[in-house]
């Protein structure tokens, strides 16, 4: 059950920062700075953002009362392979070498990390 809320966690963190990033890039319109800027953080994408992080927020501090922060919180870092993933084959970004390295790196870490 522990491990389902830290994996509840880390997929909420995900998708905040993927649903922020599709709140930030939706199309500019003509209006006013900064009423492009409130219909932009009124968005669907940056109110399930903000939804999705609290919840995760919510969860993490479950996970964090029943589990070492030397542990949990270097599992959190699974994240960042996560939104790479995803931003390279769903959002066609490029990922240079080094920061499939960093990636790499990331998982030998978590490996790391969840061996005794």
């Amino acid at each position: 059950m522990d491990y389902l809320l830290l994996g509840a966690s880390i997929i909420l963190a995900v998708a905040g920062q993927i649903l922020q990033k599709l709140a930030a890039t939706q199309p500019r319109s003509d209006d006013a700075e900064t009423y492009a800027f409130v219909r932009r953080f009124c968005s669907f994408h940056s109110l399930a953002a903000i939804a999705c992080l609290g919840m995760g927020v919510f969860l993490w501090l479950i996970v964090l009362s029943r589990h070492e922060l030397t542990f949990a919180y270097p599992l959190l870092s699974s994240s960042y392979v996560l939104i790479t993933l995803y931003a390279r084959f769903v959002l066609k970004e490029y990922v240079p070498t080094s920061r499939w390295v960093g990636v790499f790196v990331i998982l030998c870490g978590i490996f790391l990390v969840t061996t005794k």
